[in-house]
């Protein structure tokens, strides 16, 4: 315990600095599955944290130790059978959760990364990467003339089949937290979330075929336009207040340095990254269940212009 309270805190902070460069340049270049990997125990061991030879060669166990300290404040504490074991899986233990702390950072940020993928202009924002929000509003935005008083509100919101998985929330949801657990009603309020959306794959299932594309205009001062242009407008005004809300967990975690270099802000510890991390999995949420709730609304209001395009038909 001496020689780790005799460690100079400048070394200490040079040793933080350095994974934490090495931690954002993993996220920054797509190696996250790396990151995750480095969870493992055993992989943790042989590569003590996140690069087997840099790290390894640049770092002992007492500066493991002092860097497990400076992210946990010492608020972690476990219980061994033997001090035998303590010694041997202690160190381990400190590696595996190092790693840790730096994973969750990645969670969050690519979880905030998917919930801004929302415009045509962005490449990621094919099918396969977009997120359920954007789907939603892809699937029930119409576009017409603006020069003109008259507007198509048949557009069929079922004929897309495909609906985003939402596994990065998942991820954040399964995250093995050791301060700031999943509360109970966070639990509930992700359970409805995933009824709502497998109420949405039902009505997509159901009504892919039934509703049709047969133009049915209105002018835009008709009651039905209001009423389809306010589901519109609940979609765009969540994702914009989440975004605002997603922008300032960013600011904290991350900041530029004088260089324009993105880095990890030095009062991020192990502690204060779960309360982040729960704040962005409750924000997510509630924008993925107010999308996929107004999307229901969508679904009702097409099968309200198809009954009226029938009694016309007739």
């Amino acid at each position: 315990m001496g020689a780790f309270q005799s460690l100079p805190d400048d070394k200490i902070k040079i040793n933080k600095n350095f994974i934490n460069d090495i931690a954002i340049n993993y996220i920054q270049n797509g190696t996250y599955t790396d990151m995750i990997n480095l969870t493992d125990a055993k992989k943790c061991q042989e590569t003590i944290i996140l690069t087997k030879d840099i790290i390894k060669k640049k770092m002992t166990k007492i500066e493991i130790e002092a860097l497990h300290s400076e992210l946990y404040k010492d608020a972690l504490t476990e219980v061994f059978v033997s001090p035998l074991l303590k010694l041997q899986s202690d160190n381990e233990l400190k590696c595996k959760q190092i790693a840790e702390h730096y994973v969750l950072i990645g969670n969050i940020f690519n979880m905030i990364k998917k919930a801004f993928l929302l415009n045509s202009n962005n490449e990621a924002n094919g099918d396969k990467d977009a997120n359920l929000c954007v789907n939603r509003l892809n699937r029930i935005r119409i576009q017409n003339d603006n020069n003109s008083n008259v507007i198509n509100i048949s557009k069929n919101v079922c004929s897309d089949k495909n609906t985003p998985e939402i596994d990065n929330l998942e991820t954040l949801y399964g995250f093995k937290y050791k301060h700031d657990k999943v509360k109970e009603e966070e639990q509930k309020n992700y359970s409805n979330l995933l009824s709502a959306i497998k109420k949405s794959k039902e009505s997509i299932g159901k009504y892919d075929t039934i509703f049709n594309d047969l133009p049915y205009q209105i002018e835009k001062s008709h009651s039905l336009a209001k009423e389809y242009e306010t589901i519109i407008k609940n979609i765009e005004n969540n994702i914009m207040a989440t975004q605002i809300k997603l922008i300032n967990i960013l600011h904290k975690i991350f900041y530029y340095d004088e260089e324009r270099n993105i880095r990890i802000h030095p009062k991020i510890n192990g502690i204060n990254i779960e309360t982040l991390a729960k704040e962005t999995r409750m924000i997510v949420t509630d924008m993925y269940l107010t999308c996929e709730n107004e999307f229901h609304k969508s679904v009702d209001f097409q099968e309200k212009i198809n009954n009226y395009k029938r009694l016309n038909s007739d």
